[in-house]
């Protein structure tokens, strides 16, 4: 179903750099300011310089095009001279334990959503669009990759890929920005590798784990430059990472909120009318770990369950109706989706919404209850690759900021000029 391409990646040329640990990036929508500022000191060819150019208003994409080509006329980026995919295997370390997962990049020719050939899992937002494609026109190029998933249940592909695994990779690093990662890049050239993989992937959708803004992005590109819609150009199509779904080291994290209402006068008025749906009882959180196990409670018991943080008393809701998967329920709900569709639209209701902070780290959510006005936080578990994929197959999407796919691919190690 989906149409893949191998492509001549555009990369660090191996002749100037013997080591890319100081050069690749984290995606741009994970850095912040701090990380930002810490990034550019590692190396004046950083690929930071380009995917978060510096400069006011426009300018800063002028900046950002000018920088680019006088990296590729300096040869400090060049073009592969064949076309292949590029194995990943990006390295973690959780807990002490080091794992590792593997996919593979190259071109998804780019389809409207209800194609059903791509699918996305949560709604956008129109700012980082905007930016995105503004940087876009500018390079014509691709610099991070759009993080995707497949089920490759009868190990096609991946029988595939693990061939190359024992070969020496042509790049092998240690990010400086994290440690505890390892990227190691092999080319697959061989043109039966190539068909293989290609032909297998007809077979196959593909679920957007991360990266929405930028196919969002690359899709309006697309409609806005094209002239002939019959003869596929390079602007038809955008750099993908390809994993298979049923790698078990494959983790999403939750992202949590706090809000702030323009109305609130107090959390118990709110609780009265949930009485016949939640068990709510008031917990004391003191540390991190009160949170996650409250919330590995609620996983390993199967409940659907949120903490709703605030600043003088905290409270546990427990859904009285306990997970299931039958065919009668179609589908099984994310607490995600529960949190937006049943709590958070109750809370606008009764309230009235002023804003939303989404953030990964329970200390972030915490403090902004505490010291940025916040009313209250939510702590909730993310959903599992498979509720995901049964929302996304058959028709459904997620709230904004539903997922935090972890590890993430670095940029900067293979890119798509056009």
């Amino acid at each position: 179903m989906v149409d893949i391409a191998p492509f001549h990646g555009l990369m660090y040329n191996k002749n100037k750099f013997r080591d890319l640990s100081g050069i690749v990036s984290p995606p741009y929508d994970v850095i912040s300011e701090n990380d930002y500022k810490k990034i550019l000191k590692f190396h004046p060819n950083n690929i930071v310089n380009i995917i978060l150019p510096r400069g006011d208003n426009t300018r800063k994409y002028d900046y950002a095009r000018k920088l680019f080509k006088d990296w590729q006329n300096n040869k400090i980026l060049i073009k592969d001279k064949t076309r292949c995919y590029y194995l990943f295997q990006i390295g973690f370390n959780i807990n002490g334990e080091n794992k590792n997962i593997i996919g593979f990049a190259g071109l998804t020719k780019i389809e409207p959503y209800g194609s059903c050939k791509i699918l996305r899992h949560e709604k956008t937002l129109s700012g980082p669009k905007k930016d995105r494609l503004l940087l876009l026109k500018k390079c014509r190029a691709n610099f991070g990759l759009i993080y995707t998933t497949y089920r490759d249940y009868n190990k096609k592909v991946s029988e595939i890929l693990n061939l190359y695994l024992n070969q020496e990779p042509f790049f092998d690093i240690r990010p400086l920005y994290d440690s505890n990662l390892s990227f190691r890049l092999w080319k697959i050239c061989k043109s039966k590798d190539i068909d293989s993989i290609t032909g297998f992937m007809k077979e196959r959708s593909i679920l957007i784990a991360d990266g929405h803004h930028r196919y969002d992005t690359s899709l309006i590109y697309k409609n806005e430059v094209k002239n002939n819609p019959k003869n596929p150009g390079p602007e038809d199509y955008v750099l993908t990472l390809f994993m298979d779904s049923t790698q078990e080291e494959i983790k999403i994290y939750p992202t949590f909120r706090s809000i702030r209402f323009k109305n609130f006068t107090g959390i118990k008025i709110f609780f009265k009318n949930l009485g016949k749906d939640y068990i709510i009882k008031p917990v004391n959180i003191n540390k991190i770990s009160d949170i996650r196990l409250i919330l590995d409670n609620y996983k390993r018991e199967n409940i659907t369950g949120f903490i709703f943080y605030l600043k003088d008393k905290s409270y546990s809701l427990a859904s009285r109706n306990k997970k299931t998967s039958s065919y009668k329920d179609y589908i099984i709900q994310p607490d995600i989706n529960i949190l937006h569709n049943d709590l958070i639209t109750k809370l606008d209701m009764s309230y009235n919404i002023e804003s939303i902070y989404f953030d990964h780290s329970e200390t972030n959510i915490i403090d902004s209850v505490r010291n940025k006005n916040y009313d209250i936080g939510i702590f909730l578990n993310p959903p599992t690759i498979r509720e995901l994929e049964e929302v996304c197959y058959s028709g459904g999407i997620m709230p904004q900021k539903s997922t935090f796919f972890w590890p993430k691919p670095c940029t900067g190690l293979v890119m798509y000029k056009f």
